[in-house]
């Protein structure tokens, strides 16, 4: 059976945050391929670069995947472009917690 596009990603996720990063690209990265990282332009090569610094940076860090959603077409962006020409947006606004993660307005 197919990888999920979902799926794909996660592993895609995994393989780049265990330093495997042309692993990861080899694997999943094609000639569409986009990406939604404010930190990066757009290019997979960009995008590529920074993930290997990072796995030079960062060799004993572990990724976790909590949640991952694929609902046909959401998907998530900071791009003010994409956002602009959505018909819905979700707005996800980061609130401080305290040591119990009760939420925290101090």
């Amino acid at each position: 059976m197919a990888e999920s596009n979902k799926d794909a990603a996660v592993s895609f996720l995994r393989l780049a945050s265990s330093g495997k990063v042309q692993q990861a690209y080899d694997l999943y990265v094609g000639a569409g391929f986009r990406h939604h990282n404010q930190f990066f332009e757009g290019s997979a090569e960009a995008l590529m670069k920074g993930m290997e610094e990072n796995a030079r940076q960062y060799p004993d860090k572990v990724l976790e995947v909590k949640r991952a959603i694929a609902e046909g077409r959401f998907s998530a962006s900071t791009d003010p472009a994409v956002v602009a020409s959505a018909e819905h947006v979700i707005v996800v606004i980061g609130t401080p917690v305290d040591e119990h993660l009760n939420p925290d307005p101090n």
